[in-house]
């Protein structure tokens, strides 16, 4: 009698002891790296096997069950008729496309013969959408669904699906979702890494026919419609840069910022280093958070974000804004720190060098009005210089990259790299904030920014106001500090050296630490309460063009705690420091 173990992972019930293939435990193997290799190992072919050596089937060949289909008739992807136009695109990054959800894991889109595809309905849904101001072709092209009694109406175009031209798409489908929203920015907790299947950087070949024959003037303009489509983003997660395809820019983009940076990369669970795009939504969308939190109730902090960036808490949203991030192979490079920590192992963490990258921040709705769109923009680069300002992107964004500015920390081999550096580059630079008064400017700045966001949940239909006493009780929501909560920002232009980045790592004064306040990792790892930044400082000279000078600016963005060490700290910044005060 069979064994319930020989059934295949894609069949077994989501449930303890069984596969559940979205837990990651502890540090075992994922069991969706067993998924994907029972599900991808026919269709590697002999010239397309990732740079490793096929694994020999170590089953007892008298438990070998035949294959279902010939290997030979999988090493290639399915093609479509003769019939039908057709064109590939490559994704950006990652795609997920939704087959169906076992307890909480979204399973890849599969066809005939196990082979992955984007399906043609999704594709109809995403070119009816691309057509939304303009009803007289999606009428044409998709028809018209059924309504009450009314039965449908076909359109003259038939959506055939999208196919990987190759097999690559075998290859990193393992992803990794690791929420971190409430434990960045309201309170620490323990978060999850659940585990995502996507297809990663593939090329899909798209298809189309029509049931009439139609002229190639009338082809060029239906492919200018599915490349507006597709410049909006395929599949789920699209707002965080999911789904994007290379040379197809949103065609609703509204911000365009070039940067630069550098830091430690993700991991995914095999610990494959991976740049991940979605970690600028992150930032962007946990920021906005914050100062919503300082505005206003917890309620109506979270729903305006949402509305803003899309979410599913409660109704799923798609949100008013969403990014995409492109940039060429040749300007990323990763590399590797290794250390080796007293009476340990060595240890290897993985550095990216980034010198090159393109933010997009797009308008997620295609009807919004002229001036809907203007204020959208403002509010989206308000947001990035916020970023820029006080923080950065990705893993441990909270503190400066000590790589470029505490390289005698790092020459024993014996300590982690710490910290991220990111920079605004070639027509982006006009986003750094020009600072005459340090004080002044910064100050204004910030509640500037604080004042868009009041303006935005006026258009939603919410009455708040920078000044309001109602707040969230969060570790970082961003209100004037009162001896209970809020935030505090220091700054100084570095006229001999930076400081504060040693004070992270001995005394700053005395024998008072930065211990209890900097945060931690490992086992119990806590969020720190103090950001420290390395901000260019720009003027404007005569011509009012911006113009660097020589030293930066040192700002530190502290979240107080009712303790002595926060209090010994102030008091140390306010009185026996060269900071100042800026908010």
């Amino acid at each position: 009698m069979p064994d319930w173990s020989d059934v295949p992972l894609l069949y077994q019930a989501q449930i303890e002891g069984r596969c559940q293939l979205q837990r990651q435990e502890n540090k075992q193997k994922s069991r969706a790296y067993d998924w994907v290799d029972q599900w991808t190992k026919f269709y590697h072919s002999a010239d397309d096997s990732g740079g490793k050596s096929p694994q020999p089937d170590k089953t007892p060949k008298s438990q070998q069950r035949p294959s279902p289909v010939k290997k030979n008739n999988l090493s290639e992807p399915p093609q479509f008729s003769g019939e039908a136009k057709t064109r590939p695109y490559t994704m950006t990054w990652r795609l997920v496309t939704n087959g169906g959800q076992d307890d909480g894991i979204i399973r890849p889109a599969i066809g005939a013969r196990g082979y992955p595809y984007y399906p043609g309905s999704s594709m109809k849904g995403a070119f009816r959408r691309a057509c939304a101001c303009t009803t007289e072709q999606a009428l044409k092209y998709c028809g018209k669904p059924s309504e009450g009694d009314q039965g449908s109406e076909p359109g003259i175009l038939r959506f055939l699906g999208g196919y990987p031209t190759d097999n690559n798409w075998t290859r990193n489908l393992v992803d990794i979702a690791h929420p971190q929203q409430e434990k960045q920015v309201i309170q620490d907790g323990k978060t999850n890494a659940n585990v995502l299947l996507s297809f990663h950087e593939v090329t899909l070949n798209f298809g189309i026919s029509s049931t009439i024959p139609l002229d190639e003037q009338e082809w060029r303009t239906i492919w200018q419609i599915w490349e507006k489509a597709i410049g909006n983003g395929l599949g789920s997660r699209v707002s965080a840069g999911y789904g994007r395809f290379k040379d197809v820019p949103s065609p609703e983009t509204l911000l365009q910022v070039h940067l630069k940076g550098q830091g430690i990369a993700a991991t995914l669970l095999d610990k494959t280093p991976e740049f991940r795009p979605n970690m600028f939504k992150a930032a962007l969308r946990g920021h906005t958070l914050r100062l919503l939190g300082g505005m206003t109730d917890e309620k109506t902090a979270k729903h305006l974000t949402q509305i803003l960036w899309g979410g599913i808490d409660g109704a799923a949203t798609l949100g008013q804004l969403g990014i995409s991030f492109t940039h060429h192979d040749d300007d990323l490079k990763f590399d590797k720190h290794r250390y080796t920590p007293p009476g340990q192992r060595e240890q290897i963490m993985p550095l990216y060098n980034l010198k090159r990258g393109t933010l997009q921040i797009s308008c997620m709705n295609p009807c919004a009005s002229p001036e809907e769109r203007q204020e959208l923009a403002e509010l989206a680069k308000a947001i990035v210089q916020f970023s820029l300002l006080l923080g950065g992107f990705g893993k441990s964004w909270r503190r400066a990259d000590h790589w470029q500015f505490f390289r005698p920390y790092l020459e024993k081999g014996n300590k982690p790299m710490i910290g991220c550096h990111w920079k605004f580059i070639d027509s982006s630079k006009s986003l750094y904030l020009p600072i005459t008064d340090l004080q002044q400017d910064l100050s204004q700045f910030i509640d500037r920014l604080r004042t868009l966001f009041q303006n935005y949940a006026a258009k939603q239909g919410y009455t708040i106001h920078p000044d309001n006493p109602v707040h969230c009780d969060w570790r970082e929501a961003w209100y004037p500090y009162d001896n209970q909560g809020g935030v505090q920002v220091w700054g100084r232009i570095v006229e001999d050296r930076i400081k504060a980045i040693t004070w992270f790592h001995q005394p700053y004064e005395g024998t008072h630490t930065l211990r209890n306040l900097q945060g931690s990792i490992g086992r119990d790892s806590q969020t720190g309460r103090l950001w420290h930044r390395i901000y260019p400082y720009y003027q404007l000279n005569s011509e009012g063009k911006l113009q660097q000078q020589k030293p930066p600016i040192e700002l530190l963005t502290f979240f107080p705690e009712t303790t002595e060490d926060s209090a010994h700290f102030i008091a140390f910044l306010n009185e026996r420091s060269d900071f100042v005060k800026i908010w």
